[in-house]
């Protein structure tokens, strides 16, 4: 499903909701358009991927909020489309359960600089809490000290995949600041 042509606030604080992609925002290169999707409570899961779009002239945000009790499982790829746009994967608390989370064009806040997934609340479970798996991050990880990093240790076996192995294992290309 996307989300993008129009101005769309999504509030989702309970149940359960599951598509086969997610792109909040589109591609348009010049809409002045700001959609947002808060996950609150309840689970979002995609069977596919999720992007974020937003115009590349500055003028409309994309944002994207995890917080609270929200779930959000994505076994592909968190991405931002548009480069230099304003794309925002805020993580404050719930729980992120990705494949990959590219941070390139993506921004944590209004403000920040793309290329940095902060997490500043919340628990990244590679894999899920009690399921083995690997969750790649293309860019920046900074982990604040509202936030929870949960590693699945059970077995010899390294995790290679979104669900696989008995063990989680993250990996991260650019810097990593643990607080």
């Amino acid at each position: 499903s996307q989300a993008g042509a129009q101005n769309v606030a999504a509030n989702q604080s309970g149940g359960t909701v599951l598509t086969t992609t997610l792109n909040l925002g589109g591609t348009d290169t010049t809409a002045v358009k700001s959609p947002s999707y808060t996950l609150s409570g309840g689970t979002l899961t995609t069977t596919g991927s999720m992007s974020l779009g937003a115009d590349t002239n500055g003028n409309g945000t994309t944002t994207f909020a995890l917080s609270g009790t929200g779930k959000l499982r994505v076994p592909g790829t968190i991405s931002g489309s548009q480069s230099g746009a304003r794309q925002i994967f805020a993580m404050t608390g719930g729980t992120l359960v990705a494949a990959t989370v590219t941070a390139t064009n993506l921004r944590s806040a209004d403000l920040a600089v793309n290329g940095t997934f902060t997490q500043s609340g919340g628990t990244l479970a590679p894999g899920d809490i009690g399921t083995a798996g690997k969750t790649a991050i293309t860019g920046d990880y900074q982990l604040a000290a509202g936030g929870t990093l949960a590693i699945d240790l059970g077995g010899t076996t390294q995790a290679t995949a979104y669900q696989t192995g008995q063990y989680d294992y993250l990996t991260v290309s650019g810097t990593t600041s643990l607080a």
